[in-house]
């Protein structure tokens, strides 16, 4: 029903995690993470993204782990657990585990949420 009602208005429906890969934002040189922390980055999934984490994409870095739902909620469920995580719809920012200081943190949050399009728009990535 969504679909036809955007498809009627116009409008293109909300985009999905399946429309996004977190792996574009963490590696764009025109927007690169600070201080090296592309050089520490691995991915982490098979790790991480778990029954009980239902992460569909996780990376770790000595900055942080950025981690990918299917859900809203479930990202929603993994940010109100985590001692110090941030989030964007289906993307969060897990700063539990590592002391960056709030000047890198900002730059590293500020670097991915931006790649991020707006609520409605498509993902590029």
């Amino acid at each position: 029903m969504l679909l036809a009602v955007a498809l009627l208005t116009g409008c293109s429906p909300p985009p999905t995690s399946q429309d996004f890969e977190l792996a574009g934002p963490l590696t764009n040189p025109e927007m690169p993470l600070p201080d090296g922390a592309v050089a520490t980055l691995r991915s982490v999934t098979s790790e991480l993204c778990t029954i009980a984490v239902p992460c569909v994409e996780a990376w770790s870095s000595d900055v942080g782990v950025f981690l990918r739902f299917d859900t809203v909620d479930d990202a929603e469920s993994y940010v109100d657990a985590a001692s110090d995580a941030e989030w964007d719809r289906f993307v969060v920012l897990d700063f539990s585990d590592v002391d960056i200081g709030s000047t890198r943190r900002s730059s590293v949050t500020s670097v991915i949420l931006a790649q991020l399009p707006p609520e409605h728009a498509p993902f590029l990535f």
